[in-house]
């Protein structure tokens, strides 16, 4: 006999499991609410969980990941039930930890045995600890997860949901306040530092500034900025953990879809509120591109990875510059130091491609694209899509202006937008369509480039 927790918001699937395992000599013990998941289990020793993956409130993911982050339950093997049958959804919860998936309907008998079946089988496997780092420079290079968990510091990585020139990023679980969190590593032999990982000095420096960073966001909580929630370092790998947004980045949004000029008013309007609260508070984003702008199924816009590029160049040392190239400010190219101004510059490259669908910038070879940036003389958004109106045109070239002291403020940005923007309402459901990409181009990745190398790179007229 099996002593089986059998989870989900229908009752009457609850009352026909509770009787097909009852029959079958099974001992069952049902709830509607997830949150009783892990008391429930660990109360009464259960051998194996059944769980709804679409429940409200708390879904059978998350609850999966609560079981898994426990002592006692983690390893209990788990039975998804779903009525979300395609193999997408089916792949996704096998990844995410689950040991089997039985899709809605299902016959009385095949839940049973799949559930005698798991109660027989080895328990599921330890997260994996030695061969981490081998894991997720795997992950980075496929765009692929191993099935099994990983434990980085106190938080249990479940699921990849996206890769960079940086590092990858997790779903993943925090078992001290139990909720899903983003965490992404960062990988500094992966920016063109040779052989320099992250060891004890480099990694307390690391983590310092993260956390001055992270302490200075979190105190103005602004809707349009991820929240950074903790910094570490777990062996060789550093880590930063965010807010958890279910959505796509605007990375995603331009490759699939053409924007309307009120839509990219209202995601420049998101984007321009949180570069002028951070420059407020004496911060600095530096990286400002489609893939650190995140949408939300629900509707929320946020820029995220404030102060990670200021942290990486600060590591690599004086003559290094961080950034995606043909994001970067021209003033930078030429040895000027960044500041709000080259925000404003990516602010105005983001836009052009969210109305044009193209980079503003572009190249065969790593010299041209940045001596394209350097000039920051795109072709005018208007030439290359009908309809655009001539003060968004105007906007967004004003915004890339060669000198920083010809590009307007965020307030006069803010103020123009919201005209562009009047008669649109942000309405995020056509996001829920849209694939979140694993990885990222090479032209949207953040590079570190010598200064003497960029020197040489360029025309010398450019220089």
């Amino acid at each position: 006999m099996s002593r089986v927790l059998v989870v989900d918001d229908e009752s009457d699937i609850l009352a026909i499991v509770e009787a097909v395992l009852t029959v079958n000599g099974h001992q069952a013990w049902i709830t509607t609410d997830p949150r009783q998941a892990v008391p429930m289990a660990v109360e009464h020793a259960v051998d194996a969980v059944v769980l709804d993956v679409n429940m409200p409130g708390i879904s059978g993911l998350e609850t999966l990941d609560a079981l898994r982050s426990h002592p006692v339950t983690r390893r209990l093997p788990i039975l998804f039930l779903s009525a979300l049958g395609s193999s997408r959804h089916k792949i996704r919860g096998l990844r995410r930890g689950a040991d089997d998936y039985l899709a809605k309907p299902f016959e009385g008998d095949e839940l049973v045995l799949r559930i005698e079946r798991l109660c027989q089988a080895s328990r599921h496997s330890e997260p994996v600890v030695g061969d981490r780092a081998q894991l997720l420079e795997r992950a980075l290079e496929t765009g692929d997860f191993d099935s099994r968990p990983i434990d980085i510091g106190r938080y249990r990585a479940v699921e990849l949901i996206g890769s960079g020139g940086m590092g990858v990023v997790l779903r993943a679980w925090d078992p001290t306040l139990q909720r899903s969190v983003a965490l992404k590593t960062l990988r500094l032999d992966r920016l063109g530092l040779g052989d320099l990982r992250i060891t004890a000095d480099s990694g307390a420096a690391f983590i310092n500034q993260l956390i001055r960073e992270g302490a200075a966001l979190a105190r103005f909580n602004h809707p349009n900025i991820v929240a950074v929630y903790d910094a570490g370092v777990d062996g060789e790998i550093g880590f930063v953990v965010m807010e958890l947004m279910e959505g796509v980045s605007l990375l995603d949004l331009v490759g699939a879809r053409q924007l309307t000029s009120g839509q990219v008013a209202q995601i420049g309007l998101a984007i321009v509120r949180a570069l002028a609260t951070a420059h407020a508070h004496d911060i600095i984003h530096r990286d400002v591109k489609p893939g650190n702008v995140l949408l939300s199924y629900d509707g929320a816009i946020k820029v995220t990875d404030f102060g990670l590029a200021d942290t990486v160049e600060s590591l690599a040392g004086e003559q290094r510059l961080f950034g995606t190239p043909g994001y970067l400010p021209p003033e930078c190219l030429v040895g000027e130091p960044y500041d709000t101004g080259g925000d404003i510059f990516c602010l105005g490259v983001v836009l052009y491609r969210c109305i044009t669908g193209r980079p503003a910038f572009s190249g065969d070879t790593l010299q041209a694209l940045l001596a394209e940036n350097l000039a920051a003389k795109p072709v005018p958004p208007r030439e290359l899509r009908d309809g655009v109106p001539a003060a968004l045109n105007d906007l967004v070239l004003n915004l890339m202006a060669p000198e920083p002291e010809q590009r307007p403020s965020t307030e006069a940005i803010e103020a123009r937008l919201l005209e562009l923007a009047s008669s649109t309402a942000w309405d995020a459901g056509f996001l829920h369509g849209l694939e979140r990409r694993r990885s990222s181009p090479a032209s949207q990745s953040a590079q570190l480039i010598e200064a003497g190398t960029l020197a040489g790179a360029l025309p010398a007229s450019l220089v």
